[in-house]
């Protein structure tokens, strides 16, 4: 039985992209907020759906929860919207992913439709508990 490398980089990945994804907003707040539009990084779906994908993941659901944990605790302060998406997209993915031959484009499509799935519902999240609006 061969043992993935995957099973080793994913956690440190997840936590890479996670950390990064904070990063990315702070830096370039100028450029990614701004009147007319608005641009978040996502690149802990990214590194979910690729990682799905592509590798073997042990428990793949536990590291969304974590993931999502830390997600909320450290950007929102909010506990509760990415604990509860992170594992909706991961099922998302390996649904979507079961229909589909493997290849690198269906994945950047799947990733797509897994980034917007979660923004539309985030925006959603904080908007029925009255933390953000469209105005």
């Amino acid at each position: 039985m061969r043992i993935s490398k995957l099973r080793y980089f994913f956690p440190l990945g997840l936590l890479i992209s996670l950390l990064l994804d904070g990063i990315f907003s702070n830096l370039f707040a100028a450029n990614f907020f701004q009147v007319n539009s608005s641009i978040e990084s996502r690149l802990i779906v990214v590194w979910l759906v690729m990682a799905l994908c592509f590798g073997e993941i042990d428990h793949p659901y536990l590291w969304s929860i974590i993931a999502g944990a830390i997600f909320d605790a450290y950007y929102t302060g909010i506990i509760g919207p990415m604990i509860m998406l992170l594992p909706l997209i991961v099922y998302l993915t390996l649904l979507m992913f079961r229909f589909f031959t493997p290849s690198f484009i269906v994945v950047l499509l799947i990733c797509l439709i897994d980034i917007t799935v979660i923004t539309f519902l985030f925006y959603g999240i904080f908007s029925l508990i009255s933390y953000t609006d469209a105005s």
